[in-house]
C-alpha cells in the first residue's frame, strides 16, 4: 500500500506517474469482474495487453442489451473464434455455457461444439449444464480430443446418451471432476466408459441418475488406478447391494459420499463401506430405506474417526 498508494505524496499540479498505475493495475486484475476488465481493456492498448488474457481465459456472453443476448455473444464468440492469433486461442481455460438457452428462431451454431475442440485445445473446465442444443450431431465425426480438460458437468442435458458419453470419456481422458445429475436416459455405460479410460477421476456427482444400474458404480469402483475421493449417488433409486458391497470393498478412499435416497441401501452395505470408518468426513444418509432405529445402532457402534458433517433424517434422532 505504501508503495502504490495514489494519495501519497499527492500534488494535484503534477501528472500521475504511468508507471505507478501500471503497477496498481497490475495487481488488482486478478480480483476483477469480467465488466471491470472490458471496461479496463479500452482504455489504452497497455492496458489491453495487460487485460487480454484474463479476458480470454474465461470467456463471458453476458447480456449487453435487449438484443445483445447471451446466445448472440456466444454465436459472435463462435464466428470470431476461427480468425484469432493461435496464441490467444490457447489461453481459452473456462467455457460455460449454462446460462444459455436456444429460442424459437435464435440457434445456436450447430458446429459450437468442433469449433471449441479446432480452436480452444487447451480448455480445463467446460460448463454444458442444462444445454439442451447439445447431441450427438454435436460431436465431431472424426478422431477429436481435449487433453487438458479437468472438469466437465454435463448435467440436465436433455440429450446426452451413453454412446455420447462413451465417445467424450474417449476424447477427455484427463478429466477428474465429473458431474452427470439429473441424466434420466442414463444407465451407466457412459459412467462406466469415464471410469475406464479416466485415470485421473477423483470427484464423481451422480444426483437424481434414476435410471442409473449397478453397472457404472460397479466399474467405478473396480478400476484401482482411480482414487475416488467424493462420490454423489443422491436420487439413483436403481442401485442394488451388488453395487453398494463392491463400492464398499473397493473405495477405500471416499472423503465426501452421499447415499441419500438409495433405496437399495441395505444395513449390511453400510458396514462394509470401510472408508466410513477411516477416510470419510462428509456422510448423507437421508431419505434412507433403512430404518431410523437401525442408522441410530449402527452409528452408535460404529468407530467414525474422520467424520466431520453427518446427515440423517429427524426420526433417526428420536
Amino acid at each position: 500500500i505504501n508503495t502504490f498508494c495514489p494519495l501519497k505524496d499527492y500534488n494535484p499540479f503534477r501528472r500521475t506517474s504511468a508507471s505507478r498505475l501500471s503497477s496498481v493495475y497490475a495487481e488488482v486484475i486478478p480480483y476483477l469482474n469480467s465488466q471491470d476488465l472490458v471496461t479496463c481493456s479500452v482504455l489504452s492498448k497497455h492496458f489491453y495487453q495487460q487485460t487480454a488474457p484474463y479476458l480470454w481465459k474465461s470467456p463471458q456472453f453476458y447480456q449487453t442489451s435487449h438484443i445483445h443476448n447471451e446466445l448472440y455473444m456466444f454465436n459472435r464468440f463462435l464466428s470470431h473464434l476461427p480468425d484469432v492469433r493461435r496464441s490467444t486461442q490457447e489461453k481459452i481455460e473456462h467455457i460455460n455455457l449454462s446460462t444459455i438457452q436456444e429460442r424459437l428462431y435464435d440457434r445456436v451454431n450447430p458446429n459450437f461444439f468442433r469449433l471449441l475442440v479446432l480452436h480452444a485445445p487447451n480448455i480445463r473446465s467446460l460448463n454444458l449444464s442444462s444445454a439442451s442444443f447439445f447431441h450427438c450431431r454435436s460431436l465431431p465425426t472424426g478422431a477429436w480430443s481435449l487433453s487438458r480438460l479437468t472438469d466437465l458437468d454435463l448435467s440436465n442435458c436433455p440429450n446426452i446418451t451413453d454412446d455420447m458419453m462413451v465417445t467424450i470419456a474417449r476424447s477427455c481422458r484427463q478429466v477428474a471432476h465429473l458431474k452427470l445429475n439429473r441424466l434420466f436416459r442414463h444407465k451407466g455405460r457412459g459412467l462406466a466408459a469415464f471410469a475406464a479410460e479416466c485415470d485421473h477421476l477423483s470427484t464423481v456427482e451422480l444426483i437424481d441418475n434414476t435410471s442409473l444400474g449397478d453397472e457404472g458404480v460397479v466399474a467405478l469402483a473396480k478400476f484401482r488406478h482411480i482414487h475416488l475421493h467424493q462420490l454423489d449417488l443422491s436420487g439413483c433409486s436403481e442401485l442394488t447391494s451388488t453395487s453398494l458391497q463392491i463400492l464398499g470393498k473397493y473405495c477405500a478412499h471416499l472423503q465426501v459420499l452421499s447415499l441419500a435416497g438409495v433405496c437399495g441401501l441395505q444395513l449390511d452395505d453400510l458396514k462394509k463401506l470401510s472408508c466410513i470408518r477411516n477416510k470419510t468426513t462428509d456422510l448423507d444418509l437421508s431419505r434412507s430405506a433403512l430404518r431410523p432405529i437401525d442408522i441410530a445402532q449402527w452409528i452408535s457402534q460404529t468407530e467414525l474417526n474422520g467424520l466431520v458433517q453427518l446427515c440423517i433424517d429427524f426420526e433417526v434422532i428420536l
